[in-house]
């Protein structure tokens, strides 16, 4: 049971992010570059990313809470897990929230798509966050060296990149040169946050793995 959760995390980001790129290559009326992936729940096919809003927000739940559940069995810090489940509550809740359609002027828009603007800032800007608390506690696992060198190389390559993309959208210059552009910069905060939550979730699913097969093995028969 343990490795399924763990599982959960590895095909939440796929789906996710194969999902909205289909719909983006697919949708005549959306340019992946220029618009945003919640753009996608916007129209007579928006019902899809809504639910793949929601999807991800329950696998990423389901790998957050085994987390949280181990962390608790080893007396080990619960901060990093708990902010994965925020997160995953952030992106569950942005389905049934959409955004309004961009370039709606203030007085038009809706409490839903204020909604949806709070949860999606609150899980951007806690994604950088989530890899610096991961590396830090990683220190401790010494089966996770490499790849606590890795999550902090992904945590600076996603602060950079969601400080050039709060640049493009807030700063009224920027936001000029760049307003063709805003899909793909969201994109690149996005992708190697997925990428992170892939790559540890399979790095947790394959040591379970190991560890059930260990178990299975005969204590007589260990050393040999």
């Amino acid at each position: 049971m343990k490795s399924i959760n763990k599982l959960a995390g590895v095909f939440a980001p796929l789906i996710f992010c194969l999902s909205f790129t289909l719909q983006g290559i697919l949708r005549e009326d959306y340019d992946p570059v220029k618009m945003y992936i919640s753009a996608l729940s916007i129209g007579k096919y928006g019902w899809i990313q809504i639910v793949n809003f929601i999807l991800f927000g329950i696998l990423l739940f389901i790998f957050s809470v085994s987390l949280l559940r181990d962390a608790k069995k080893s007396n080990t810090t619960m901060t990093g897990p708990i902010l994965l489940i925020i997160c995953s509550v952030c992106f569950f809740l942005s389905g049934p929230f959409e955004m309004d359609p961009i370039g709606t002027v203030s007085s038009n828009i809706t409490i839903h798509g204020t909604i949806h603007g709070l949860l999606g800032g609150i899980a951007f800007l806690l994604m950088p966050i989530i890899c610096f608390v991961f590396y830090y506690f990683m220190k401790n696992e010494s089966n996770l060296k490499k790849f606590r060198n890795w999550t902090l190389i992904f945590g600076i390559v996603i602060s950079l990149t969601l400080l050039l993309f709060t640049f493009a959208t807030k700063i009224e210059s920027l936001n000029k040169v760049l307003s063709d552009f805003q899909g793909f910069l969201q994109r690149l905060v996005l992708m190697p946050y997925m990428l992170w939550v892939c790559l540890y979730a399979f790095k947790l699913y394959s040591r379970s793995i190991k560890s059930y097969d260990s178990n299975k093995i005969p204590e007589n028969l260990k050393n040999y």
